[in-house]
């Protein structure tokens, strides 16, 4: 079948979306209306705010707390491919030289942290999620041997101990060099929302789906239905600040995912696939992919600005789909069983956004990643209780006092290319 087909084949699920891995809503819940008053209030039921809301009961909060998302949750959580490691978007050398070292290896731990406490909160609940410690692979192009090895320095003075491959045979050999850690981790991200959501709730945190909210103020949070009165308010998402006035503007871009049908363990030996694990280009347009409990692989990427997305969706598209096959000869279009777009809502310096806007009021923005959300609603759980994260300058919202990166002419010049879908 030609992409063009395999396109028009799997439109109707990119109109209305059944991912890979959509919860369902067994245990959906009401939405918000009334009155009400709570210590905390968190608007947003993704990865950043139900950290928050963990990681304050976990610090020993024994204040009311109420969390409110205008969808249901694990919904936006479903278009993440669930890979957890600290190279979402830049590799440690990018960091350090971006940040300076001292930052730059802060904003890795603060990203292993993230995976960490993760970790800790599907043990500490049992959860079942498909969470797992899997390796991963950076692959370098060819005349890049020196970045790998200067990667591997880093990540290993970090405590992240890797090995650097000549010619790796991942699937299709697509990089001179790659390195390799051993301790990233894989898993199912609308179901570990999902799960994370139940084990708060059980804890005692009021959740509501389905309830947008109107606007914020110092102490008042206003629904369509209803209002919450709240001595904190915490903003939490990738745009959820912005919208409601209290975050910086975030550049918008689209990305697109797919993943095959279940392969056999004959299917994956012969493509080269032989095990849980996720893997990262270092070229542009920028890839990624994974494989999944019931063997699936998942291949993501291509990511354009928002604004020409429209215009360029259909070679984007073509492009995920060829890159499957040039990754693993043996895969065709033909097996492609879901594919899906999402958006990323970042800021320039690609860290997120933490912090206190007005007295009363934290946000957590614009974070690429789920370690990175994750770490987040740390950071502000910890503000909150007055305790001090070693994260919290790098992430604040202050440009006076926030990380300044480096200006690269040549880097960013073909960053923008590419994200205009060339």
């Amino acid at each position: 079948m030609q992409l063009q087909d395999t396109i028009e084949r799997l439109k109707k699920d990119m109109l209305d979306p059944q991912f890979h891995w959509q919860p369902d809503h067994a245990d959906s819940r009401v939405s918000y209306s009334g009155r009400s008053r709570a210590n905390v209030a968190v608007v947003g039921g993704s990865f950043a705010g139900l950290s928050a809301a963990y990681h304050l009961i976990n610090n020993g909060f024994s204040g009311t707390i109420s969390l409110v998302e205008k969808d249901r949750i694990g919904d936006a959580a479903a278009r993440a491919a669930g890979i957890l490691t600290p190279c979402t978007e830049e590799d440690l050398t990018d960091l350090a030289e971006q940040f300076g070292l001292r930052d730059g290896l802060l904003v890795w731990k603060a990203q292993r942290e993230g995976i960490d406490s993760i970790e800790m909160a599907v043990s500490d609940a049992k959860m079942s999620c498909g969470f797992t410690r899997a390796p991963s692979y950076s692959f370098f192009n060819e005349g890049e041997a020196h970045t790998a090895i200067a990667e591997k320095n880093l990540r290993d003075a970090s405590g992240s101990l890797t090995h650097v491959i000549e010619a790796p045979s991942y699937g299709k050999r697509v990089g001179y060099a790659a390195a390799l850690m051993s301790d990233d981790a894989l898993i199912n991200p609308a179901m570990y929302c999902r799960e994370l959501a139940r084990r708060v709730e059980a804890l005692g945190v009021r959740i509501y789906e389905q309830s947008p909210v109107r606007s914020v103020s110092p102490g008042r949070v206003e629904l369509e239905n209803g209002s919450i009165a709240a001595d904190t308010v915490i903003l939490a998402g990738q745009r959820v600040p912005y919208a409601l006035g209290q975050g910086k503007f975030p550049l918008a871009v689209e990305t697109a995912c797919l993943a095959t049908r279940p392969l056999s363990d004959a299917e994956r030996l012969k493509s080269g696939v032989d095990s849980q694990c996720s893997f990262w280009g270092s070229g542009l347009p920028y890839y990624y992919g994974r494989t999944t409990e019931d063997g699936r692989v998942m291949i993501g990427g291509a990511a354009v600005f928002s604004l020409v997305a429209p215009i360029v969706r259909r070679r984007q598209e073509e492009r995920l789909l060829r890159k499957l096959h040039e990754f693993f000869p043996t895969l065709t279009a033909d097996d492609v069983e879901y594919m899906w777009h999402g958006k990323l809502h970042v800021v320039s310096d690609l860290l997120p956004v933490v912090g206190e806007t007005v007295p009363g009021i934290h946000v957590i923005g614009n974070a690429p990643g789920i370690p990175f959300a994750t770490i987040s609603g740390k950071v502000v759980a910890d503000a909150i209780q007055g305790k001090q994260s070693p994260y919290a300058d790098v992430f604040r919202i202050s440009k006076k006092s926030r990380a300044r990166g480096k200006t690269n002419l040549k880097r960013d010049l073909k960053t923008g290319l590419s994200l205009l879908g060339f």
